[in-house]
């Protein structure tokens, strides 16, 4: 009888310490993860549903052998420096937004960006940003049609 139990018991701590956790699913908001090497880091983007509350681009440095985050950004808002440097919120001010064409050359990343606006203007932009070590700088966009 003691030597059942003592089966049972190592049967019992065995398949809980096999089984593992369940991750926990991506946010549905998260539409595409991409990570890229520059240097001595990894650059993370990760694109959020353009038709969720959330329309946004996060961008992040990672330390490589730790998995560790250093910097994080969070692209929602647009500035518009052709309209006198005007801000656009794209989680209140737009009827649409959708990014494209990401690629990363050496350590700058651009990304095209499709904005409507709630007023009916419209806009295609070309972003670009800077990866420096765990530095990210902050996205500047001129108007698409004047590089094309």
């Amino acid at each position: 009888m003691h030597l059942i139990k003592t089966i049972i018991t190592l049967l019992t701590l065995y398949t809980s310490s096999v089984s593992a956790e369940i991750p926990s699913p991506f946010s549905p908001l998260v539409w595409e993860v991409k990570v890229e090497r520059i240097g001595d880091v990894l650059f993370r983007y990760t694109t959020f549903n353009t038709e969720s509350e959330y329309p946004c681009l996060r961008f992040e440095t990672i330390e490589p052998v730790s998995n560790k985050v250093l910097r994080t950004k969070d692209y929602c808002k647009i500035t518009l420096p052709f309209l006198n440097d005007t801000v656009i919120d794209v989680k209140s001010e737009v009827q649409m937004v959708d990014y494209m064409n990401f690629k990363l050359t050496g350590n700058t990343f651009t990304f095209v960006v499709d904005l409507i606006l709630r007023d009916p203007a419209s806009f295609l932009l070309l972003c670009s940003l800077k990866i420096d070590g765990p530095n990210i700088s902050e996205a500047e966009c001129i108007n698409y049609k004047l590089v094309n």
